[in-house]
């Protein structure tokens, strides 16, 4: 199971696509507090006994004043420690990480090209996202593109996936965007998308271009099945796009299901509402 851990809310970007806008900028996670969080995430694995892997995301995580204490603390305790970060503070942060590549996986936010993903994230940005994944690949640290696939940029797929193969990316995660309803895909854009996307991949030799879990390739949801997400003020949610929160985080045991649920149902329920689950099982085969 993966349990996604956002330590504070603030970021240092202001991105047009961002779930977390509105949110009070001034919530994180104390140390206390994050270390009764994975006292809880171990009681469950001692029960399903299976491999848990530990995302440390935001706002932006490098952004908090103790990341690196929460980062050696889960290092010892857990099988695979992810760091879901915007790209541009990994320069920074590069010496400190290398120790942890054991069981260190860093994902990067990119959402296009160069003039693409400023206009979504910023000026710069892109540039710094990119320096921050020839980084990781230079210093022997596993990481992923994070893509988040909208009306936007959706034209960027190739330029995405030669950035994977360059940097040797361990894969990209590919998602469809939630938010502004004018800007998302609907179920047959997607489904176009997916097509052109995996025909590319193919036509270029790369064997991993997406996710074995990507929402929008298996069309499954894992929230509160695959894993939970804890938010800063400690509520916990099972997938932080779309903060379905159900209480707090010593009380996510009994919040966890037994199987996964058809992203049709989910958070594309509104946008693919005239696709039945039936139809995209058919597709899929």
């Amino acid at each position: 199971m993966w349990f996604h851990i956002r330590l504070l809310e603030n970021c240092n970007l202001r991105c047009s696509s961002c779930y977390a806008q509105n949110r009070d900028k001034k919530q994180m996670i104390s140390f206390a507090d994050f270390k009764d969080i994975l006292k809880t995430i171990k009681q469950i694995q001692e029960t399903d006994h299976k491999m848990s892997v530990i995302y440390l995301s935001g706002g932006e995580p490098l952004l908090h004043p103790r990341f690196l204490d929460f980062l050696e603390y889960c290092f010892s305790q857990f099988d695979r420690v992810s760091i879901l970060t915007n790209g541009t503070l990994v320069k920074r942060f590069i010496d400190d990480l290398t120790p942890y590549r054991q069981k260190l996986c860093v994902q990067v936010s990119l959402d296009g090209d160069a003039e693409t993903n400023d206009a979504i994230r910023g000026k710069g940005v892109y540039n710094k996202a990119v320096e921050a994944l020839h980084l990781l690949e230079e210093n022997i640290l596993r990481h992923w593109i994070s893509y988040t696939v909208s009306l936007t940029n959706k034209h960027c797929y190739k330029h995405i996936i030669n950035i994977g193969k360059e940097t040797n990316s361990l894969f990209n995660n590919v998602t469809p965007y939630i938010g502004d309803p004018d800007l998302m895909l609907d179920y047959y854009e997607w489904k176009e998308f997916k097509y052109n996307y995996e025909k590319y991949t193919r036509s270029v030799d790369l064997e991993f271009a997406h996710g074995p879990n990507c929402c929008g390739f298996n069309y499954n949801c894992g929230a509160f099945s695959g894993g939970v997400t804890v938010n800063p003020d400690g509520s916990l949610a099972g997938c932080a796009r779309i903060n379905d929160v159900k209480g707090h985080y010593r009380d996510m045991a009994k919040f966890l299901l037994p199987k996964s649920r058809p992203i049709t149902e989910m958070c594309m329920k509104d946008k693919w509402q005239s696709v039945s689950y039936f139809n995209t099982i058919q597709y899929l085969e």
